[in-house]
């Protein structure tokens, strides 16, 4: 079975990866807004831990310049849809 695991690097998702970091077929997927510069550490922060811990890592970012909720809220769930 494939978990796909929505992670932004807050407190919240990283619990939660750390309660599944053993599940066989997860799959991390990190999604960027870019709407603030410190989450380009975000994502840098979930990519380090998932190569501590062997886990697949799916990353990609808003390149659009679209900065709504609704718009980006539409962008990162397309890509966990291609997830």
């Amino acid at each position: 079975m494939t978990i796909v695991l929505g992670v932004s690097g807050g407190a919240d998702s990283m619990a939660l990866l750390h309660m599944y970091q053993h599940q066989t077929g997860l799959i991390v997927a990190h999604y960027n807004h870019k709407w603030e510069p410190y989450e380009d550490d975000h994502a840098a922060f979930v990519k380090a831990y998932c190569d501590k811990h062997n886990i697949k890592f799916v990353y990609d970012a808003n390149t659009t310049g679209n900065k709504t909720e609704t718009g980006s809220r539409k962008l990162r769930y397309d890509f966990f849809k291609k997830v």
